[in-house]
């Protein structure tokens, strides 16, 4: 028997679905760590905020008809002593949160690894954990609330609880961001070694999709950077694939994120072209169409609607004027 006969007989034997269950349950404990890191950090504004409210609310008590010189001078000097002190603190933690991100992320990869057999063939190997990494960031994805006080709709435990969370609403983007990137270079390694494998090159265009719109309205060198990366990757499935609606619907939808609505038409077009009898595909190429002041070829979609008997031929019409509408707004 042959090296490569005997690991595809260690990988047909080897148990995916108990490694996946284990990567939930790792997920669950790199989750709890990470509410663990933003809490801590929660608490420490919280520790100085309420200090420095106790020092202000002091200030005033000595600020009456028989205030003492001595004693207001000191309450400020406390007051200027805790403000530097807070600030000292928070530049030391944010310059080490970034650390114990890269230090989750390490753990986080370090507890799938160990699930993974040494016979393992190296594709599925750096599959198995782009998906981990993907799938961790993806339970990031769902924490909207990681500080939780026990409280009702209208208390103001429950406003502190939704101040915080919005706080680190970024904590959240840059741990997925860090997860995302380990997934970007696992999909990278495995396309290595199989770089035909159109899954390969679809999942690792989904990624990039992901991290684009992560991006979305906030770093926009870095999301176009991103939305480009997969569309390169969906390129390179339709060049094998050219017949699939699904690739071609996919980079209409990054040709929209970064506002190349003329390669977006281009795609459904061609997707019209695969499937004639779409209404969905004839009412957004429609839709596009007036938008880009071609509205003789708009019409054209309507009386096709009409045709087809589609409900939504006369809601195609409401778009007739989105070109001038957006040329007004421009020129305000």
């Amino acid at each position: 028997m042959s090296v490569n006969e005997t690991k595809s007989d260690a990988f047909l034997r080897f148990d995916r679905d108990g490694v996946r269950k284990n990567v939930d349950i790792h997920c669950l404990s790199g989750l709890n760590q990470f509410k663990r890191i933003i809490r801590s950090y929660a608490f420490f504004h919280l520790f100085f905020f309420g200090l420095l409210l106790a020092e202000i609310f002091a200030f005033f008590i000595f600020l009456t008809p028989l205030f003492q010189m001595a004693l207001v001078a000191l309450s400020v000097a406390i007051i200027l002593v805790t403000g530097f002190a807070y600030l000292m603190f928070l530049f030391y933690f944010q310059t080490k949160k970034p650390e114990q991100f890269l230090e989750l992320r390490n753990y986080f990869m370090h507890l799938c690894k160990r699930e993974l057999p040494e016979s393992l063939l190296s594709s599925e190997y750096h599959l198995l954990l782009a998906s981990a990494a993907y799938r961790f960031a993806s339970k990031l994805g769902g924490q909207d609330s990681l500080i939780q006080f026990k409280s009702n709709a209208l208390s103001l435990n429950h406003l502190m609880s939704k101040f915080i969370n919005l706080c680190h609403k970024r904590d959240i983007q840059r741990m997925k961001e860090v997860l995302l990137i380990v997934s970007i270079n696992e999909h990278i390694q495995l396309i290595k070694d199989v770089p035909t494998d159109l899954e390969a090159h679809a999942s690792l265009a989904n990624v990039y999709v992901t991290l684009s719109r992560l991006y979305h309205n906030q770093e926009k060198s870095k999301f176009r950077g991103a939305a480009k990366k997969a569309i390169q990757e969906f390129k390179i499935v339709d060049y094998y694939s050219p017949k699939d609606p699904w690739v071609h619907a996919q980079l209409a939808s990054c040709y929209h994120d970064i506002e190349m609505f003329d390669e977006e038409i281009k795609e459904y077009e061609t997707i019209l072209h695969l499937c004639p009898e779409d209404t969905h595909i004839l009412f957004r190429l429609g839709t596009l169409y007036f938008r880009q002041g071609e509205n003789a070829k708009g019409l054209k979609i309507y009386e096709q609607l009409q045709s087809m008997q589609c409900s939504r031929a006369d809601e195609l019409l409401e778009f007739y004027d989105s070109n001038l509408e957006r040329e007004y707004r421009n020129n305000m």
